[in-house]
């Protein structure tokens, strides 16, 4: 990753109560000794959180507070709270029911860590559905219950493109091009003109995840087809153009690709799962993806 021209890991922790924050000390440490900075994502137990709400949120905010004290770099509170799999049970899922676990959650990260970064959960790029809450409209509600207040916060985002080059914008006609949460420049300018509407814009966007998935060369049928559309190689382009474009837009902080291995975790690949399509490194015999060494011939010196 150093190599690579990585600055900062991201890692995920799902808590369950009674477990103590020292749990995030090994990430932490994994990261610092070999030279980033660190992302702790942090989400909870959904069945506990359904059964008791206002309870958990207070024992949610303890446990993140003893997690700042230990000082990494930025903690993300929750993770994709406008998916039903990820929030679920008798809790207002929408964006007031999120802003109840995020201000004790803050509160309790500034007490514990005046310097931590805080930044809200990525939201699913997505619309109304079943499953989920359109982004959108989730990240309003967010602002109608008192975002804005929070001054030193960054927006969490994951500004996907499915299979759609960066520069896009809305709309083609392929059925995964219809629709601009499928675009990875509409996302980013659809959040900012809200964070300005709400009088936040100078908070920054923090692309806690993106990425584009192809997969070329896996050996077996992707789970949906628009992933045959992305070459090994559009993946590398489409990466490098992506951090071209974040870096001339105003106020986007750092960028966390999704992912760097899960293609070579247990049986992803034979599993048709789509993670292991985003991902930097594939099984033998080759490693690396074409993304892994453009990142790096990107970064590197002369």
């Amino acid at each position: 990753m150093r190599g690579a021209g990585m600055t900062w890991a991201k890692y995920q922790i799902r808590w369950n109560q009674g477990e103590p924050a020292s749990i995030a000390q090994d990430e932490i440490n994994n990261a610092r000794n070999r030279g980033f900075k660190v992302l702790l994502s942090i989400v909870g137990d959904r069945n506990q959180l359904a059964a008791n709400p206002t309870q958990y949120y207070q024992n949610f905010a303890q446990f993140l507070g003893g997690v700042a004290a230990l000082n990494p770099d930025a903690i993300e509170v929750w993770n994709e709270p406008n998916l039903v799999r990820e929030w679920q049970g008798t809790l207002p899922f929408n964006g007031a029911g999120y802003m109840r676990l995020f201000g004790p959650s803050y509160q309790a990260i500034r007490a514990a860590n005046p310097g931590v970064r805080v930044v809200t959960a990525g939201l699913a790029p997505t619309g109304n559905n079943p499953g989920s809450r359109d982004d959108r409209e989730y990240l309003r509600e967010m602002y109608n219950n008192g975002l804005a207040q929070y001054a030193d916060v960054a927006i969490g985002v994951h500004p996907y493109g499915w299979a759609n080059p960066p520069d896009s914008q809305c709309c083609g006609g392929r059925g995964w091009d219809d629709d601009p949460h499928f675009f990875f420049l509409d996302t980013l300018r659809d959040y900012r003109q809200m964070m300005q509407s709400f009088g936040h814009d100078s908070a920054e966007l923090w692309a806690t995840e993106f990425g584009w998935p192809t997969w070329e060369g896996l050996g077996v049928e992707p789970p949906e087809e628009w992933m045959k559309w992305v070459s090994k190689w559009d993946q590398g382009n489409y990466l490098i153009r992506a951090f071209q474009i974040a870096q001339e837009q105003p106020g986007v902080g750092p960028m966390f690709l999704w992912n760097l291995n899960f293609a070579m975790l247990g049986n992803l690949v034979q599993e048709r799962d789509e993670r292991a399509g985003f991902s930097l490194l594939v099984p033998l015999p080759v490693n690396e993806r074409p993304a892994f060494w453009m990142l790096y011939d990107a970064v590197r010196p002369d």
